[in-house]
């Protein structure tokens, strides 16, 4: 027997049916948690609050007008003439956001909430898998200024390879070889939170989201002095200080302290098409300088857009410099 068809019932059952389809598609299980995009978790009491990301696709980097523009917001917003032809000929170091390309996210992982702490750092310490010298080392650079040592500030003075020693001591909680540092589309693809504006924010970013520097020049006797903003915190912030988390609850991935990331420096970008293709070459063995993204509490605003890269050596500690992690999922069949 044939029924005739209801076409407003067929499209809501196929609504519903590719709808399951894609629920089923990014549902992953952790540590008997069934959980979903954009849902927290925690695998064990010291661990990082970790938040699992959509799969998607983003243009990653910066077109050469956007990155022009940026480099032009930069100077007037420190007081100096970006046509200056002294200073004209330093735009060059905002192309390396270029060119900006699609990257699909096939990998489906969940980003660390925060920047990791000194509190989580510390617990790792406890269990002898980490190094307790950072202190030593930001009281050694930092003499005569303050410094965050607040056990939910973020960990900083740490190498790459301590990192590495966090990251091993993860995985041993976890059962599993699971957590990594974020490639840098990773980071960049959690940090835009599926926006595509030069901030997670919008068009600007403010003092109430991020930290960072306000400081403007004048010219006196032919060179430029500096006069720094009162309000400057000089120092990293809390991870839960200011309104600073982008649509994905994601927090400080602008400014505060400045993010390592697995992949190596490029005078350009790669424009590699997926982020497993970013991770394959993360994984290249040959010893490099290392992207570092969100910039950090010392620099300008358009410094520490989603787009920057700064560049960081796997060999040297910094006091500017933390990490976050990102856990790799598999999906619930």
């Amino acid at each position: 027997m044939r029924f005739p068809l209801n076409t407003a019932l067929f499209v809501t059952m196929l609504a519903l049916l590719t709808g399951a389809a894609a629920l089923a598609e990014e549902t992953y299980r952790v540590d008997g948690q069934l959980l979903t995009p954009l849902n927290m978790f925690r695998e064990c009491d010291a661990c990082p609050e970790m938040i699992v990301l959509p799969l998607g696709h983003f243009m990653m980097g910066s077109t050469p007008e956007e990155a022009e523009a940026a480099w032009r917001r930069w100077h007037v917003g420190r007081g100096i003439d970006p046509d200056d032809p002294v200073v004209r000929p330093n735009t060059t170091d905002f192309l390396n956001e270029t060119p900006q390309h699609d990257v699909v996210i096939d990998i489906p992982i969940a980003m660390g909430r925060n920047e990791v702490t000194r509190e989580e750092w510390m617990a790792c310490v406890a269990d002898g898998r980490c190094t307790d010298e950072f202190d030593e080392r930001n009281h050694f650079r930092r003499r005569n200024g303050p410094w965050q040592e607040q056990p939910r500030g973020p960990i900083a003075a740490i190498t790459w390879a301590e990192m590495q020693d966090y990251v091993a001591w993860l995985n041993d909680k976890a059962g599993a070889a699971v957590y990594r540092l974020p490639t840098e589309a990773e980071w960049e693809f959690a940090a835009r939170a599926g926006t595509d504006t030069p901030f997670a924010q919008g068009d600007t970013l403010t003092r109430a989201q991020a930290n960072f520097l306000v400081a403007r020049a004048q010219i006196v006797d032919g060179r430029y002095t500096w006069t720094y903003d009162a309000t400057n915190e000089r120092r990293p912030v809390t991870v839960d200080e200011l309104d600073a988390a982008n649509a994905w609850g994601l927090r400080h991935m602008s400014g505060n302290v400045g993010e390592a990331t697995m992949s190596c420096t490029s005078e350009r970008q790669m424009g590699l098409a997926s982020s497993s293709a970013y991770l394959a070459d993360a994984l290249h063995p040959e010893d490099c300088d290392l992207v570092l993204k969100g910039g950090y509490y010392s620099l300008d605003r358009e410094l520490i857009r989603p787009a920057r890269r700064n560049v960081m050596s796997g060999e040297h500690w910094n006091p500017f410099i933390g990490f976050r992690v990102v856990r790799e999922l598999d999906a619930e069949p």
